[in-house]
């Protein structure tokens, strides 16, 4: 799959492992799966697990508007809570 440049980087983050996938905005963050991120998904900050990454991400099939990730945090300190 080729990467668009001026294409937004969208990836899927998981908050439960039984809820169903989320996408968010990642902008300049550079995400891998298993990084760990805060995102507002409208009931207030969240902590969040990346699951897709951006470059498995079809732009052409997300319908809905896409929120911004917050930040990333560390994941050893995630881990350790």
């Amino acid at each position: 799959m080729t990467s668009n440049r001026n294409a937004p980087r969208i990836v899927g983050i998981r908050f439960v492992e039984i809820e169903p996938l989320k996408f968010f905005q990642s902008d300049e963050q550079d995400l891998k799966i298993g990084d760990w991120v805060l995102m507002d998904d409208g009931n207030g900050p969240t902590k969040g697990q990346v699951a897709i990454s951006s470059d498995q991400v079809l732009l052409s099939e997300l319908t809905c508007p896409i929120k911004g990730i917050l930040t990333k945090f560390d994941n050893e300190s995630v881990t350790k809570e």
